[in-house]
């Protein structure tokens, strides 16, 4: 009798938004795109404070915040929240 080969578990799921599923090591392009965008925009001034969330491929959360922190970006940060809770990419 001929044995199935069967397919990993892993190659079985489905992303519900329909995008691709990445390894948790792989990296995201429009993580690296954006990052990339507002580190060009910092090197040329444009960005001069930063308050950042980071989620890693194991799922761990890491934060950081320096320069020019406002009250100001308390609020963007609000919003930012807002959009996260309605959004949950």
């Amino acid at each position: 009798m001929a044995k199935r080969k069967r397919k990993p578990a892993a190659q079985n799921v489905v992303s519900i938004n329909g995008g691709p599923i990445l390894a948790p090591y792989e990296p995201r392009p429009d993580v690296v795109k954006a990052l990339e965008e507002a580190l060009e925009k910092a090197r040329s001034g444009e960005i001069i404070g930063v308050a950042a969330a980071f989620v890693h491929g194991d799922d761990c959360t890491s934060m950081a915040m320096c320069g020019r922190v406002t009250r100001a970006m308390m609020g963007a940060l609000h919003i930012l929240l807002s959009d996260l809770a309605v959004d949950r990419r």
